[in-house]
């Protein structure tokens, strides 16, 4: 006993115990740490070495307190420079850092605009059953930057593609913002956690970022991309590398700044296209393994994502628990940006995310409902957001819009919280809890806001106005506004600028040339002035404007001057080596880049600086005690000089006088700035000041202020720059004036390139888009109104621009087609907006057609039942659908004889038969207009159990198998071309395909024989997860395009144009929307596993049907189903837009539905096997 308590005190004293409590022994692992034989957990030598370690002898501590030694530890030191214990644990609470404090920037809160606003667009927001927000919803002079969210990697070629088909369009209404607000950058994001979920692209981050090889293969493509589709930059969001729970490698750490280098080089290629941010977790688990600070140096901002600091994932999870938390609590997001300041980040690269979005908890006990309190689950999903704790905050607006509930604000933790509908509970931010967490940003010197996502928004965009508010956006406007004065294009010139210190010069921009007589060969425009040793500032010009000459003069040996030669204007100085005065910086002061400084001069008196004043005509807009730098003035009762050398002294300061009397051109919102730009190692905290500008404003003068940077530094003048340049616009309300006067003359479409008609349909397409979209002057509106508006009375501008920006349908069609069905279809929308009666498509069946060939084969079972009541019962025991025989009969290509075949499909559920609960409700689809010339398809809000009009959707349709059979058998493809193959034993299908397989899991009801399986696979009542629940047009419709039959009587056509113009536009409608609807996205997801599924099954088949067979020929049955199914999906496109071409040609007025029947083709992109 007594030696057992010798070692318990030598083991306490040398503090590497971990807890008397965790008892262990060779047979009783550690739940942490090595097992000692005295039968203790612990970490280092004392435990985990092999002369007095029992159990888990390989575990290592986090980091080396002092004492344990290389072997006995993963890292040297904690990872981010946290804090670490006695045990060698790393942590940043008090256990761990006793009273050290982290050194935060601070900076004053004012109501100083920031300098980035960036927004997130989800590119499937607009594909929710409900509250869509679509890109021309978004305000104007709000966001700064716009991500678009996501594009993918092709995780074979390395190459950039889009995550869906739909984004293409999406991605250029995203990118036309730019035409009304110039200023806005558009980034593509690539990415997001689901990309690193375990599947092809798990570790496709990781594997560019290893190979330079691959790294390049990337930045080319993404290059190639971004030009493209007109981006400005790219937004990385990894998560995470080095993570083992997100397929990160150990690798990752070092290899990530590297390729992050390659990266903005290649970019820096790409005129102007090579903007790089990175989003960054809030947690220290994920965030350790990012080399931040050698990143910081390759990537214009970080994107930290801080929020989801809670959620239901902490149920469970003994660290936190199922307590209701906020997940944007502004506590924690101090702590979470704690660890950017212990590594020196620069806080104007660190941009502060936001949400637009609640985490919603069902409570444990409705008596308790405070912060703190448990929950037993995640918030109820809802119908647009469809996810368990989570809600939009436009279903939040929802919330209150239907009850009288009040949310509670949590002013220290800067969220409110509400509680609604008895037991759920949501945190969330609102104008309020912006306005803190912007002043939060301000105080600690970020450089800017970031919102997760602006998709998330309500119909008017309120949370983006409250946004605007909080970060003090200038020019804000409700919706895209006409300028209704300007007759004139303005062009805005930017300047030549300093760099920050040891950054390089924007992207596209000019490093200045020394041109004076003692520079050296290859010599830049440089200052040293306020980097105390971290780099140089570089003298830089904007691309596309005359470089100026600039130098350095007046040194005279060290009896400096401080005269700029004639015709040249002061930048900057430099009195390090002069006896007295300074050597001035100067440039020649033609062009456009340096008008701005040619309007300004310092005053005169030099060293007593006190006495100079403003000439008359100009004022001032800047003072320093260092002038344009390192011109120091005298200190206050003192000699000249540095006034470090006597902090008592208080400096004179010297003007910076400028001429503001033009508008267009002149510096403006001056202000000092003093923690701007790269900190460095030996940063002081407080009392050092960082001498750098935002991105977006030039600096103008350096003071080492002895009172703001008395621990050395220096500060920033930092102005904004308004200079623009005015013309006269070129004649195009001439050109639309004379486009109209051909177009109208007779207003329909045409789509011949080559003639008149064509390009004055073209000229009055994209005039239209320029007014709805962006400005527009007064003359061209005058222009439209005489012209248009003379024979259309409600399509007068101001009517549409209206109509455009309230109207469900004019904001779904948005910037890319809008123009065009409008132009294309004057009279209808002249009625629509004039609120006269338009036609209404109905939501009935399409009329069955007639077979064009006959294949001996019944309709798809379900297809069939659809128009036979299938949907008639909501009851959730509504009858099964039963196998059902289906006989194929025809001549064989191998043999020459009659085959007859006998199949039997697989029972499924009808669409009553899903409960409430079950998951497909939420994958319902139909058309979600009733107008005529609205083919769109996509969810539907549908009350669980309510089956009406829907039916199961086999998104493969049975019918497909059987005809994908009978071609193997006869040669035939559905084209009625010659198959590539030979014709296939019929045994193969007739035998071997109703034996059952050998060694393989079976599937849905037990299913081992390969033609059950295939039936299985495409859906089946004990395989469900294929199916969606679908509008009965659509699948009536498809079973006709996958049988290849007549989409309509022709005689019922000629009919109806004439006598019944809605069931004539229905039948066109429901084709195209049928196309539309296989290229949803998770239905075309479902139909690529599905292919997919089958070529597996084929495989197995054929696989026993060799080894039943050894001798015969091998079937190559995949390779025969990918040739069929080829020219399957090739037969619907063609005799798709066959007849949607030749019907709408019957009706000039339908050309938009021609257009948009061209671009129809199912997607196939995900399909293995395809080309």
């Amino acid at each position: 006993m007594r030696r057992l308590l010798e070692i318990l005190l030598q083991i306490l004293f040398l503090g590497v115990i971990v807890a008397a409590a965790d008892e262990c022994s060779a047979s009783k692992p550690c739940e942490i740490g090595c097992c000692s034989k005295y039968g203790f957990c612990g970490l280092g030598p004392n435990f985990c070495d092999t002369k007095v370690c029992v159990n888990n002898c390989e575990r290592k501590a986090e980091c080396d307190p002092g004492d344990f030694g290389k072997q006995y530890v993963n890292a040297t030191k904690c990872p981010l420079n946290v804090c670490f214990s006695r045990h060698g644990f790393c942590g940043t609470t008090k256990d761990f850092c006793g009273n050290k404090k982290v050194k935060r920037p601070s900076c004053s809160v004012n109501i100083q605009g920031f300098d980035r606003v960036v927004g997130y667009y989800e590119g499937w927001s607009a594909n929710r059953p409900c509250n869509q927000f679509y890109p021309e919803q978004l305000p104007v002079g709000v966001y700064t930057h716009l991500n678009y969210a996501f594009a993918s990697i092709d995780p074979v070629s390395f190459q950039v593609v889009p995550s869906l088909s739909t984004d293409v369009d999406m991605y250029k209404r995203v990118t036309n913002l730019k035409k009304a607000d110039p200023d806005l950058k558009v980034f593509i994001a690539i990415g997001g956690w689901t990309f690193n979920d375990p599947g092809p692209t798990a570790t496709t981050f990781s594997d560019i970022a290893r190979s330079q090889a691959n790294t390049e293969k990337f930045s080319n493509s993404l290059r190639r991309f971004m030009t493209r589709y007109n981006f400005d930059g790219v937004d990385l969001d990894w998560e995470y590398p080095g993570a083992d729970d997100r397929s990160g490698r150990a690798e990752d750490y070092k290899n990530f700044p590297i390729f992050l280098r390659r990266l903005k080089a290649i970019l820096k290629s790409s005129s102007g296209r090579d903007g790089v941010s990175l989003t960054l977790p809030a947690s220290y688990w994920y965030l350790q393994h990012f080399d931040i600070n050698a990143i910081q140096k390759h990537i214009d901002f970080f994107n930290i994502m801080s929020y989801d600091l809670h959620g239901t994932w902490d149920k469970g999870n003994k660290w936190v628990g199922a307590y209701l938390n906020s997940h944007t609590n502004l506590t924690e997001i101090t702590q979470a940006l704690d660890l950017l300041w212990r590594n020196n980040l620069s806080s104007d690269k660190v941009v502060l995310g936001l949400a637009f979005y609640g985490r919603a908890f069902t409570v444990e006990n409705t008596a308790c409902t405070k912060p703190g309190c448990t929950y037993a689950s995640g918030g109820k999903a809802r119908s647009c957001s469809n996810e368990v704790s989570v809600i939009l905050n436009s279903e939040i607006e929802d919330i209150f819009n239907s009850s009288s509930v009040k949310p509670t604000l949590y002013k220290k933790e800067a969220v409110k919280i509400l509680n609604y509908e008895k037991n759920q509970w949501v945190a969330y931010d609102d104008e309020d809890t912006f306005k803190l967490k912007a002043d939060f940003a301000r105080g600690q010197c970020l450089g800017g806001l970031m919102v997760w996502a602006v998709s998330h928004d309500t119909k008017d965009a309120k949370y983006t106005a409250a946004l605007a508010k909080a970060a003090n956006r200038k020019f804000v406007a409700a919706l895209p506004a006409t300028d209704g004065s300007s007759t004139t294009i303005k062009t805005k010139h930017a300047q030549c600028k300093w760099t920050n210190c040891a950054e390089n010069c924007p992207s596209g921009w000019l490093r200045v040339p020394r041109a004076d007589d003692q520079a050296r060969k290859d010599e830049y425009m440089v200052d040293e002035g306020g980097c105390n040793g971290l780099g140089i500032h570089q003298f830089c010009c904007p691309p596309g404007e005359k470089v100026p000459q600039c130098g350095r003069y007046d040194f005279n040996n060290g009896g400096c001057g401080g005269k700029c030669p004639n015709s040249m204007v002061e930048i900057g100085s430099l009195s390090k080596y002069c006896d007295k005065s300074y050597e001035v910086a100067c440039c020649s002061a033609t062009g456009k880049s340096m008008q701005l400084y040619n309007q300004c001069s310092w005053s005169k008196d030099f060293p007593n600086c006190d006495k100079g004043t403003c000439s008359s005509g100009s004022v001032e807009i800047a003072k320093s005690m260092s002038g344009s730098g390192g011109a120091f003035c005298s200190a206050v009762g003192g000699a000249g000089g540095d006034p470090f050398s006597n902090k008592k002294k208080v400096g004179q300061e010297r003007k910076y006088c400028c001429h503001d009397d033009l508008k267009d051109q002149k510096w403006s919102d001056c202000e000092w700035e003093s923690h701007i730009g790269v900190i460095p190692k030996n940063w002081g905290g407080l009392g050092y000041c960082i001498s750098g500008c935002p991105s977006d404003k030039v600096r103008v003068t350096m003071d080492y202020n002895s009172r703001e940077c008395y621990n050395g530094g220096a500060r920033a003048k930092c102005c904004t720059l308004s200079f623009s340049t005015t013309v006269t616009k070129n004649p195009e309300d001439k050109e639309l004036a004379d486009a109209l006067d051909i177009f109208l003359d007779k207003p329909i479409c045409t789509n011949e390139t080559q003639s008149f008609r064509y390009e004055s349909q073209e000229v009055v397409i994209s005039r239209l888009t320029k007014m709805l979209y962006s400005s527009v002057s007064l003359d061209t509106a005058a222009t439209w109104d005489s012209k248009v508006g003379g024979k259309y009375k409600n399509l007068k501008y101001k009517s549409i621009r209206d109509w455009s920006r309230s109207d469900d349908y004019a904001i779904r069609l948005g910037s890319t087609r809008l123009p065009e069905s409008i132009v294309c279809q004057l009279d209808f929308y002249n009625k629509n907006i004039g609120g006269e009666d338009v036609l209404t498509c109905y939501q009935g069946k399409s009329i069955r057609p007639k077979s064009k060939r006959s294949l001996d084969l019944p309709l798809d079972a379900l297809s069939y039942a659809s128009m036979h009541g299938d949907t008639s019962s909501a009851s959730p025991h509504g009858l099964f659908k039963r196998d059902q025989q289906y006989t194929i009969t025809t001549i064989s290509k191998l043999t020459g004889a009659q085959v007859i075949l006998n199949v039997w499909g697989i029972s499924y559920p009808s669409s009553g038969e899903f409960y409430a609960t079950d998951s497909i409700w939420q994958r319902t689809y139909d058309f979600i207009s009733t107008n005529c010339f609205d083919p769109a398809v996509g969810l539907i809000v549908r009350q669980p159990g309510n089956n009406d009009g829907l039916v199961t959707e086999h998104i493969f349709e049975k019918q497909g198998v059987l005809n994908f059979i009978r071609t193997t058998i006869s040669g035939l493809l559905p084209d009625n071309r010659v198959s590539s193959f030979p014709g296939i034993d019929p045994s193969f299908w007739a035998t071997t395909a109703f034996h059952q397989l050998q060694n393989v899991a079976p599937i849905g009801g037990g299913e081992l024989a390969p033609i059950r399986r295939i039936f299985t696979v495409l859906g089946a009542d004990n395989y469900r997860d294929p199916f969606v629940l679908a509008g009965d047009r659509l699948n009536g419709v498809k079973a006709t395009l996958w049988g290849y039959n007549d989409l309509a009587d022709p005689n019922d056509m000629n009919t109806w144009v004439l006598s019944d113009p809605v069931r004539f536009l229905n039948q066109i409608r429901f084709v195209i929307g049928t196309i539309r609807y296989l290229n949803q996205d998770t239905v075309n997801r479902h139909l690529a596993g599905i292919i997919t599924n089958l070529r597996v099954e084929l495989a197995l088949a054929e696989a026993l049907y060799r080894s039943e067979h050894p001798t015969a020929a091998i079937p190559n049955v995949v390779g025969r189903f990918d040739e069929w199914a080829y020219v399957h999906f090739r037969t619907i496109n063609l005799n798709v837009q066959d007849f949607v071409f030749t019907w709408v040609g019957v009706v000039n007025s339908l050309q938009v539905l021609a257009a948009a029947a061209g671009a129809l083709a199912v997607n196939l992109d995900r399909v293995p096997g395809q080309p």
